[in-house]
């Protein structure tokens, strides 16, 4: 059976230190990330006396000192009910250099309004490292010229075509707009086959980076050994240097780069467009929760044989055989063959199979509630008056709502043209 699981990263490595994260995601290739209210959220502990009651009493610089020693959720807190440090507290939350906030190149292309972001706009101005996400557009022949509808990328106002040169100027000038504090950037894609340079368009983006930004390059891409039968892939880190002759190179900075990659905090939904929009997002997220379920799965079943006693055993899949004997093979033969079992199909102990029943009926009751059939009771179904009137309600929000008017006429917007196809994918659209 396929697995979702090609990266060796997504399984925590033994020893095990956390319990299973039952809240994180994967892409569809196996790249783990979090939600930002995992990150923020504090953990719980068995330790006594955790609280420091002469800390108020400390000078304010050391205040301040140990505020540098404090995790993401404890200065997440720390930005919300200490009037003394909230500035600091928020400084340090925001420049975090181990964490990359995920950010959509599509959304940056389209000229960033704020009626397409799923995230808060509020928060990016205080945002200083980001990894923007083309998913497969640079691995699929799409280029920054392609077309209009499926890439969201517009001419200007007059109907001229943009050059790529226009196209990337335009980037940047967005990515500053939303970003002002942004000091390094990702630029990320997915890339089969060939993972040994960076595609075309991307050093083209990277090259006009403004100044004042670290810019890099990232593929994920197959490890090298496919010839062999093995799906695992690797993701490379990848900057542009100038010799003393002022030659361009392109140097791997790190050949196997893993990092922490969170979800921007979600915004609020207002109004019809809104309520479509988080229809679109909710559609979305639902594909990495139903994706981390074989990396879930996966985990579940090394800890079980490993993590209290050690027991080996025999790969799940029929007719393979291979044993594991020691913490981690299990995890490198499904990502290596792809004998990944899903886990009803699995004899799990009574613990796992309550989390994975809870963790599908919890998804299954957020998607009959907000999900497709949802929207189309609460928008009304084609051709009933219902739905007339809430599309006549949704181009009046996107003509004049500012988060969602792009200066263009509302019916020639990308949200549209999704409005038009999801409320009636059997039109020829």
């Amino acid at each position: 059976m396929c697995s979702y699981l090609r990266v060796q990263s997504a399984i925590p490595a033994y020893p095990w230190k956390e319990p299973i994260d039952w809240e994180r995601l994967a892409t569809n290739h196996g790249e783990p990330f979090i939600r930002f209210a995992s990150l923020v959220r504090t953990k719980p502990t068995n330790k006594q006396n955790t609280t420091f009651s002469e800390f108020s009493n400390l000078p304010a610089e050391l205040q301040l000192y140990v505020l540098r020693f404090c995790d993401h959720a404890t200065l997440y807190q720390l930005m919300h009910t200490s009037s003394l440090l909230r500035q600091e507290a928020k400084k340090l939350f925001w420049s975090a250099r181990d964490i990359w906030y995920l950010v959509e190149g599509i959304w940056l292309l389209d000229g960033g309004f704020p009626g397409h972001a799923d995230h808060a706009i509020e928060v990016l101005p205080l945002v200083e490292q980001i990894e923007v996400e083309f998913s497969d557009f640079f691995a699929t022949s799409k280029s920054l010229q392609g077309d209009r509808i499926a890439f969201t990328v517009h001419g200007d106002v007059s109907g001229r075509p943009e050059t790529v040169i226009e196209i990337i100027r335009k980037f940047w000038h967005t990515l500053q707009t939303r970003f002002p504090k942004i000091k390094t950037v990702i630029i990320s894609t997915v890339q089969f086959r060939d993972g040994t340079s960076l595609p075309a368009d991307m050093k083209s983006i990277i090259r006009m980076c403004p100044d004042g930004i670290t810019v890099l390059g990232s593929i994920l891409a197959d490890a090298g050994d496919r010839d062999n039968g093995k799906r695992s892939m690797l993701r490379r880190l990848w900057q542009r240097v100038e010799d003393s002759n002022g030659v361009e190179h392109w140097q791997v900075v790190e050949a196997a780069w893993t990092r922490k990659s969170v979800l921007l905090p979600l915004k609020e939904f207002h109004g019809v467009a809104g309520r479509f929009a988080q229809y679109l997002y909710h559609d979305r997220f639902q594909s990495y929760e139903v994706y981390v379920m074989d990396l879930l799965c996966t985990e579940a079943i090394e800890r079980h044989h490993f993590e209290d006693w050690y027991e080996p055993f025999h790969c799940l899949e029929p007719g393979c055989g291979h044993k594991f004997d020691r913490p981690g093979q299990y995890t490198v033969h499904v990502i290596d063959i792809g004998h990944q079992i899903k886990w009803r199909d699995w004899e799990s102990p009574l613990v796992f199979k309550d989390d994975f029943e809870k963790y599908e009926e919890n998804l299954s009751r957020r998607w009959e509630r907000i999900g497709w059939q949802g929207w189309l009771e609460e928008m009304g179904y084609p051709d009933t008056e219902k739905r007339r009137q809430a599309e006549k309600t949704f181009l009046d929000q996107l003509a004049h709502d500012p988060l969602y008017n792009e200066g263009v006429p509302p019916e020639s917007t990308l949200i549209y043209h999704r409005w038009q196809w999801h409320g009636n994918p059997d039109a020829d659209l």
